[in-house]
């Protein structure tokens, strides 16, 4: 089985929803499954040599079903999803709004028990860009204090932090002061590429 996710890794697959794809959740599972094939396939032409050793991230936004699957069966998703992943074998990350996690304690479970990783994708999933630095890190905590609870009962040590919308922040002054908190807070930031 592949390693729990870490932000060192050599290449990275980022599972993000995009317009097309959110009308169309079949497809959405088709891409997921081909992208985590063709990853693997890839790597196993260098399975001979030793010397060389890749590592590749798997990352899912808004878990446990993206907000645009609001007409989906998110039970169905999720298990779905949780199938391809363990028949690849891979462990992935997942990041979660903190709003959201309410009503979604079951299917976040299982995605915590089939020993994948999650993270905070802040409480309210708005932008950066546009709300003041103090409000963003109020939304970072409120998210944390949805998901920490989980966390903790599940056994995760490591904290993860993704931005909405991969904004970091206009401005040098932002992006440092949020830098800051997550790091005090001892909470890794999980870049996309």
């Amino acid at each position: 089985m592949v390693a729990a996710p870490d932000i060192s890794c050599d290449r990275r697959i980022d599972i993000v929803t995009t317009t097309p794809l959110r009308t169309q959740p079949r497809k959405f599972l088709m891409v997921c499954a081909l992208v985590m094939s063709l990853a693997w396939s890839s790597g196993d032409s260098q399975a001979g040599d030793k010397s060389t050793h890749r590592e590749i991230c798997v990352t899912f936004n808004e878990l446990p079903v993206s907000q645009a699957f609001d007409t989906v069966d998110r039970v169905a998703v999720t298990k779905q999803l949780l199938e391809v992943l363990d028949r690849h074998q891979v462990i992935a990350a997942g990041f979660v709004v903190g709003e959201k996690i309410d009503n979604s304690y079951d299917l976040l479970g299982q995605w915590l028990n089939a020993g994948h990783q999650l993270g905070n994708l802040t409480y309210s999933h708005q932008d950066l860009h546009e709300m003041s630095i103090e409000q963003f890190i109020r939304d970072i905590n409120a998210g944390n204090e949805k998901l920490e609870p989980m966390l903790a009962g599940f056994g995760q040590k490591k904290r993860w932090f993704r931005y909405p919308f991969l904004h970091y922040g206009a401005t040098v002054q932002a992006k440092r002061q949020i830098r800051l908190y997550l790091e005090a807070q001892d909470i890794t930031v999980a870049h996309a590429t």
